[in-house]
């Protein structure tokens, strides 16, 4: 009777306790990203599910900082040739595993290793040691200043694999839940997240059709859509949605450009190369707007004076024929209007409407001799971009090789004066665009469109898929 009592009180003083209410979060995306494997990860969507699942040993804050994660301080020597990380003692990858210097150490070996994307960035790595269970150290052959940039990139996640499984120490733990009977990647909140548990209990990935986004809104399938193409948003569907749904610019960090390919039996020599290219920079000149998109670099990164007098003078030789593998988006529809402001680029143009998987396949069969893609900025350094044309980079479809442009890039990243590595910098992409590999085409702008059910989203200056969900929260339906 007593323990009644005493139980009857406290009821009275607390109140009934209510259940917590739950949280979904519908996210709509183009394309189901499948690689979960943070070394492989190559599409924005890809790296954007990886940053889901795992953490890494440090990350960008909004406005490109480097900010501690797993490891909670790092040292970095006085030649700049050693990095020392001191690991968060106490987290735990999803499967309970502590996150110790083994584990770190095994996902740099992969992610440093023969087989990942990024192998040839890292040739100057000398070794990756565990010093003891949560301090790691990295050692290289000569400095490499890009390095702690790259380490808060998603491929650079510290995972745990067990045979055919791979566990990360993420926010979100990956589901096989199913919704709104469409295909979806679902994930469940990680409780135990070292940084705190996300507000919502659960995160879908849900696919969209190319069109009628703005039913998805309505009828509450999605709550919200990243990396938009903002010219792909029309006065009818901003109308349609006005009610349910915010937009929200992104800082502008994508560059489309025309990627040209060597070594190849339809591939269009230096001097058509520079035919376009001056095409192009008239075109601009047409419309009275200053060409700064002469630069490939994005306008938040680049040398926002460079002028393209280079592209004005160089005459070059008309091809035949300007074979172009692209996508049917934005930046076909930019190629479709500059091909009729001039009847000369009309009659050589031939596009090639393809899917991403598509125009890799065409790649790998040697059968593309110029591609239309978009650069995104990895790190806030030139370097990012630039070297995807080093020769014999695994991200480098163009096939370019040029040893002036790779020893100036080698430069670069070990010298400590930033005055001097961002005129060497600026000397290599000169290189590229005197030999017309490739020809910047337009800044692009990408928009998020978010519920107004939703509250706490922020985008992050570095990139979208650096933006967290975790922070989320929304109004019951």
């Amino acid at each position: 009777m007593l323990k009644y009592r005493i139980l009857l009180s406290i009821f009275f003083i607390i109140g009934p306790v209510h259940a917590r209410s739950t949280c979904n979060l519908n996210v709509g995306v183009p394309v189901q990203p499948i690689k979960k494997d943070p070394v492989k990860a190559i599409s924005w969507w890809d790296k954007r599910l990886v940053t889901l699942q795992y953490d890494t040993l440090v990350r960008f804050g909004n406005h490109g900082e480097i900010l501690p994660w797993l490891a909670k301080k790092w040292e970095i020597s006085s030649d700049l040739k050693r990095l020392t990380f001191e690991l968060r003692p106490g987290v735990s990858f999803s499967n309970g595993t502590i996150v110790n210097a083994k584990s770190v150490k095994n996902s740099l070996d992969e992610y440093f290793g023969i087989n990942s994307v990024d192998y040839n960035r890292f040739k100057d790595i000398k070794s990756i040691k565990a010093i003891s269970e949560f301090i790691v150290e990295i050692k290289l052959k000569r400095p490499f200043l890009p390095l702690l940039f790259y380490l808060a990139t998603p491929r650079a996640s510290i995972f745990l694999r067990q045979g055919a499984h791979l566990y990360g120490s993420g926010p979100w733990v990956p589901s096989d839940m199913i919704i709104h009977d469409l295909k979806s990647n679902s994930w469940r909140r990680n409780k135990d997240y070292f940084k705190g548990a996300p507000i919502c209990d659960s995160l879908n990935l849900v696919l969209l059709p190319p069109k009628n986004i703005e039913k998805f809104f309505i009828e509450k399938k999605v709550d919200l859509v990243e990396y938009y193409a903002a010219e792909n948003l029309s006065q009818f569907q901003e109308n349609s949605i006005a009610g349910n749904v915010s937009i929200k610019s992104f800082p502008s960090y994508d560059k489309a450009a025309i990627f040209f390919t060597e070594k190849n039996e339809k591939s269009n020599s230096i001097s058509e190369r520079q035919w376009l290219a001056r095409k192009i920079s008239a075109y601009f000149s047409k419309l009275n707007l200053d060409y700064s998109r002469c630069s490939i670099l994005p306008v938040n990164f680049g040398n926002s004076d460079r002028k393209c007098d280079s592209f004005k003078k160089q005459e070059g030789k008309a091809p035949i024929s300007l074979e172009l593998y692209l996508q049917d988006d934005e930046r076909y529809q930019f190629l479709i209007k500059l091909s009729k402001s001039d009847l000369e680029l009309k009659s050589r143009f031939n596009f090639k409407l393809v899917n991403l998987e598509e125009m890799y396949a065409a790649h790998g069969n040697g059968k593309v001799s110029a591609h239309v893609e978009t650069l995104t900025m990895q790190i806030p350094d030139p370097y990012g971009v630039l070297s995807i044309f080093v020769s014999n980079s695994r991200e480098n479809f163009s096939k370019y090789a040029n040893p002036k442009f790779d020893s100036l890039l080698t430069s670069a990243v070990s010298e400590s004066d930033a005055g001097k590595r961002t005129k060497l910098y600026s000397m290599a992409e000169s290189i590229l665009l005197n030999d017309g590999i490739i020809i910047p085409l337009l800044q692009q702008r990408r928009i998020a469109l978010i519920s107004k059910s939703l509250h706490g989203y922020a985008t992050s200056s570095v990139g979208p898929f650096y933006a967290s969900y975790d922070s989320i929260s929304k109004d019951s339906d």
